[in-house]
């Protein structure tokens, strides 16, 4: 990941602007963390999918290869980023800390 975007998305998990959610990009106004990455790369791609769910993209609890790629991820990556947020239960807080670690 380019370091510019890291320091967008860790700076953005900081900034108390996105409430945080699990296991979906985002349902009503939370955010997973890729939700927020999401957000970040295009604000005007969410599209209602229904029941308070979004899309991003056509994506609703991931992002597409197509997309990660473009930033130099790698699928185990965003599985990490994820599981952090949905399994693990990290806050945004703790998520932006080991952006800052791998990344910045």
């Amino acid at each position: 990941m380019n370091k510019q975007l890291a320091q967008r998305w860790h700076d953005a998990l900081l900034s108390g602007a996105y409430e945080q959610g699990q296991m979906q990009l985002r349902f009503e106004n939370k955010y997973c963390c890729l939700g927020v990455l999401a957000d970040l790369l295009d604000t005007q791609a969410w599209e209602a999918e229904g029941d308070g769910w979004f899309g991003w993209n056509g994506q609703v609890g991931m992002l597409s290869p197509r997309i990660i790629e473009s930033f130099g991820w790698t699928d185990d990556e965003q599985q990490t980023y994820a599981a952090f947020n949905d399994k693990l239960g990290y806050t945004f807080e703790q998520i932006a800390t080991e952006i800052q670690g791998e990344y910045l």
